[in-house]
């Protein structure tokens, strides 16, 4: 219930939210595990089909959330720059994205090839959407992608044995995943988990997305310094480790 008021208060569907001091049931949550830098790089060293391995880079390179993800297109780079506008719902197709705020961040050499590259065997055209699916006007479905996220995390555990193991054992292996909490959303919190303390708190924020009601005003635009600290920050933190030797 909270959620569609707030959202309706967000556009100006309604004056203000009558559910905002509501406090939130008390809950116990597992939270979100993350991959290894060792993982990673093993699943990025995998015969991945190019839209996972994109997605996994964007993921763990970019922080974006998978429906950002989604909705990107070729047009969203700019030189070595992502500009992030929207997002993608099965529900509500092409919108805005999680916060309403579009945020522009450095994009690092690898990560914009596997765009590039992409772009260029679209079967539906360079200008399509980069995670493309059987139809021009949607993009590939978030479960199909988090199924093939799911399917690298079990390569990399059988290692040659994936080949030969049944449905079960490969069941058994995911669940061990599942236990320590790893999905593609992961991805996102191994992002801000390597860049966090590389730059400031606020600048990591225009990476990532994150808001709170304080900040969300006070901290609207990038910088050309903030994004070339990001970009450093993302060098030395994380695209090493998608370097396969």
């Amino acid at each position: 219930v909270r959620t569609p008021l707030k959202e309706a208060a967000r556009r100006g569907l309604i004056p203000s939210n009558p559910a905002s001091s509501i406090q939130k049931v008390s809950e116990t949550s597992k939270g979100t595990g993350i991959p290894t830098e060792e993982e990673l790089k093993a699943l990025l060293a995998l015969p991945l089909d190019p839209r996972i391995r994109c997605a996994i880079l964007l993921g763990a390179g970019c922080a974006l959330r998978l429906g950002e993800i989604q909705a990107l297109r070729i047009d969203k780079v700019d030189g070595d720059i992502l500009r992030v506008d929207s997002s993608w719902g099965k529900v509500d197709g092409l919108k805005s994205t999680k916060t309403g705020k579009v945020r522009t961040i450095p994009l690092p050499a690898i990560i914009k090839s596997a765009m590039l590259d992409l772009a260029v065997i679209n079967p539906h055209g360079p200008d399509g959407f980069l995670m493309y699916g059987s139809l021009p006007d949607a993009p590939l479905d978030c479960r199909a992608i988090a199924r093939g996220f799911d399917k690298a995390l079990v390569q990399i555990a059988l290692g040659e044995g994936f080949a030969r193991a049944t449905k079960e054992e490969k069941k058994k292996v995911l669940d061990s995943w599942k236990t320590r909490c790893v999905t593609f959303h992961s991805l996102r919190h191994f992002a801000n988990a390597r860049l966090r303390g590389a730059v400031p708190d606020e600048t990591l924020r225009k990476l990532t997305g994150h808001t709170t009601e304080a900040m969300t005003d006070h901290y609207d635009h990038t910088t050309a310094a903030d994004i070339e600290a990001l970009a450093e920050a993302q060098e030395s933190r994380i695209i090493k480790f998608f370097k396969i030797a």
